[in-house]
């Protein structure tokens, strides 16, 4: 290690990228926006066969 790397400090993150948190916020922005029937049924339409597909999530394509 150099004097620089052992200057370095890690703390964990003051906030969560994921979890609970990342949830209800993504819900709170939907049911705002979209009402919570339409909100839902978009949900479960989310990375399905027939469904819409997010073009950012890592799950990959069923084929």
């Amino acid at each position: 290690m150099t004097e620089r790397d052992e200057k370095l400090k890690v703390t964990p993150p003051p906030e969560t990228s994921a979890g609970i948190h990342a949830v209800t916020n993504a819900l709170r922005h939907l049911y705002g926006k979209m009402g919570p029937i339409r909100a839902t049924r978009g949900m479960l339409r989310l990375n399905q066969k027939g469904g819409i597909d997010c073009q950012s999530c890592a799950w990959p394509d069923p084929e």
